[in-house]
C-alpha cells in the first residue's frame, strides 16, 4: 500500500471553498489520487487523471466485493470531507479527472451559488402529477387508531419517528410509502414504473420487526402480498393487527405532496390522528441542499427547478401548505402541530403533550430514542444521518444559521413562515 496526503476535512473543505472552480478541480484531482493510492496496490506512474478506475480494479486484479469497498470507503470520505451526500449512481463516474469536475461543479453549486430570483408562485396541486392517483375507497375503513406524522423532509421526522417508536405503547417503523396506493400490485407497479425501489424497505423492515423474520421471510411475504394484489388498507389491517396493543406510526414525508393523497388517510382510516411537524424554512433548505435532494426526489413529487437553493424552497412550501389545508379539515381533537425546533430543544414538554393527544401514558423511554434500537429501525427511507448519532442533538436546531440560503423568499413562503412564528432574519 502507498502513503497518502493526510487531510483535516473541515480545514480541506474551508480552504476548497476559498479556490476557484478551477483550482478546485485541480486539488481536489490530487486527493483522489491520494485517496485511490491508500486503497490500490499500485504506484503513482501506472495511471493518469484520465484512466478509468475499472481497468485499475482489472491490472491489479482486485475482487469485485474489494472494488465495491473501496468505492464505497472513497464516496465516504468524500461525504465526511465535504459535507455532502452522495447516491450510488454517482459511484459508477469512472476517471478521477471527471470525479474532480463532478465534485467541484457540486460545491461550486451549493457553497457558491449565484442569487437565484424570488419565486413568484408555488404549485400545490400540480398539473403534471407522474403518479397514478388513489382511485374509489375502500368499501370498509380500518377501524383501529393509526397516528400519520405529517411534514415536508429535512423537516426531523426521522428523529421524531424513533422518538415516538420508543415509547412501549407505539410501533414507529421507517417510512411505509403505502397511504396513496389502492392495492400492494398497483403500488409495485409504480415502485417500477418510477424506479423507487427503496419504498419497499419500510413495509419489509416492519414486518422483520413486528414478527422477528430475517429479509428473505419478509420479503416472501411482502411479494406474496403484491402477487395477491392485497388493497393497502388490508396490508394496513395487517401490520396494525400485528402491533398487538401498540398504535402504528406511519412517518412518509411525501404523502404531504398532493392534496388526494392527504385526504386518502380519511379515506382509509376511521380513527386516524395526525401530527403535523415542520421546521424553520432556512433550516429545512439548508438541509435539502446539503443532502443533494434534488438527485434523489428526480422531479416525481410536483416540485421542479434547476437551483438547488429555489427547488428546496418550492419543497418546504408545497409540503407545509398542503397539510395546513389539509389539517382545516380535520377536527381539532385528532391534530396536533408540533416544530422541530421544539421537538430537539425541548423534547419531555412537547412530547408530553403528544402523549396526552394519544391518550398515552408518557414515557421517559422517549428522552433516549437510540436505545435499545434495532439497525432495521434505522433502515430505509429517512435521513440518511441518523445513524451517526446517539442521541438527540438540540444544537441542530439553529445550525442553519451558519448558511442562510441566498434567495430571498418568495412572499407565499415568507406568510407561511410567519403563521408558524418564525422569524426570517
Amino acid at each position: 500500500m502507498q502513503s497518502h496526503i493526510e487531510i483535516n476535512p473541515d480545514n480541506y473543505r474551508h480552504s476548497l471553498l476559498s479556490l476557484p472552480l478551477h483550482e478546485k478541480i485541480i486539488s481536489l484531482s490530487v486527493y483522489i489520487k491520494s485517496k485511490l493510492l491508500s486503497l490500490l496496490p499500485t504506484t503513482i506512474d501506472d495511471f493518469d487523471n484520465h484512466h478509468p478506475f475499472q481497468e485499475l480494479v482489472d491490472e491489479n486484479n482486485i475482487s469485485k466485493e474489494d472494488s465495491e469497498n473501496i468505492t464505497h470507503e472513497l464516496f465516504f470520505d468524500f461525504k465526511k470531507m465535504l459535507d455532502l451526500q452522495f447516491y450510488s449512481d454517482e459511484h459508477k463516474i469512472d476517471t478521477i479527472d471527471k470525479l474532480a469536475n463532478f465534485l467541484a461543479s457540486e460545491l461550486e453549486c451549493i457553497w457558491h451559488p449565484k442569487t437565484p430570483k424570488q419565486i413568484e408562485k408555488i404549485e400545490t396541486e400540480p398539473k403534471n402529477w407522474p403518479w397514478d392517483l388513489p382511485k374509489s375507497p375502500p368499501e370498509q375503513k380500518v377501524k383501529r387508531p393509526i397516528i400519520f406524522l405529517l411534514s415536508s423532509p429535512r423537516s426531523g421526522s426521522t428523529i421524531s419517528r424513533l422518538i415516538l417508536g420508543a415509547h412501549p405503547q407505539l410501533f414507529s417503523p421507517p417510512e411505509l410509502h403505502l397511504l396513496p396506493f389502492s392495492s400492494m400490485g398497483e403500488r409495485e407497479s409504480q415502485i417500477n414504473k418510477h424506479d423507487f425501489q427503496y419504498m419497499r424497505a419500510g413495509p419489509i423492515e416492519a414486518l422483520i420487526e413486528l414478527h422477528g423474520w430475517d429479509w428473505c421471510q419478509a420479503n416472501d411475504f411482502y411479494t406474496q402480498q403484491v402477487k395477491n394484489d392485497l388493497p393497502v388498507s388490508e396490508f394496513y389491517q395487517y401490520l396494525i393487527e400485528s402491533c398487538g396493543d401498540r398504535i402504528l406510526v406511519d412517518k412518509t414525508p411525501t404523502y404531504a405532496y398532493h392534496p388526494k393523497w392527504l385526504t386518502r388517510a380519511e379515506d382509509v382510516f376511521e380513527n386516524a390522528k395526525y401530527i403535523f411537524l415542520t421546521r424553520h424554512p432556512y433550516g429545512m433548505i439548508n438541509s435539502f441542499v446539503k443532502l443533494r435532494m434534488k438527485y434523489a426526489a428526480r422531479g416525481l413529487f410536483g416540485q421542479t427547478d434547476d437551483n438547488p437553493w429555489r427547488l428546496a424552497e418550492k419543497w418546504w412550501y408545497a409540503g407545509n401548505k398542503n397539510i395546513t389545508d389539509f389539517f382545516e379539515n380535520i377536527p381539532e381533537s385528532k391534530r396536533r402541530f408540533i416544530r422541530y425546533e421544539d421537538v430537539v430543544s425541548n423534547t419531555e414538554s412537547i412530547f408530553s403533550e403528544i402523549c396526552h393527544f394519544l391518550n398515552i401514558d408518557f414515557s421517559s423511554n422517549i428522552l433516549n430514542p437510540y436505545d435499545n434500537l434495532s439497525q432495521g429501525m434505522l433502515n430505509g427511507a429517512g435521513d440518511p444521518n441518523i445513524g451517526l448519532r446517539n442521541k438527540i442533538d438540540a444544537s441542530l436546531h439553529d445550525a442553519w444559521k451558519k448558511t442562510p440560503p441566498p434567495q430571498q423568499l418568495s412572499e407565499e413562503t415568507q406568510a407561511l413562515a410567519e403563521a408558524f412564528q418564525y422569524s426570517l432574519p
